[in-house]
């Protein structure tokens, strides 16, 4: 599976919901192979000019190359 886009989070999220999974909580895989899982506890972090050092070295397993065309899931 390829790294995915908002859009594709957002069809994802709008079938779960109808499929009355909307009270389930969230977990991330830990890697791009399913290694390990960790709890979700924040929404969407769009990167931007006032917060990207926050976020320089820190975002490994990405195929986007521009930090600018990321948005933080969790």
């Amino acid at each position: 599976m390829g790294q995915i886009k908002l859009k594709d989070l957002y069809q994802s999220c709008k079938e779960q919901m109808e499929a009355g999974n909307g009270e389930k909580s969230l977990i991330l895989s830990d890697d791009n192979e399913g290694n390990g899982y960790h709890g979700m506890f924040f929404t969407l972090t769009v990167i931007t000019p006032e917060n990207v050092d926050g976020f320089v070295g820190l975002i490994g397993d990405n195929a986007e190359p521009n930090i600018h065309n990321i948005i933080v899931v969790g």
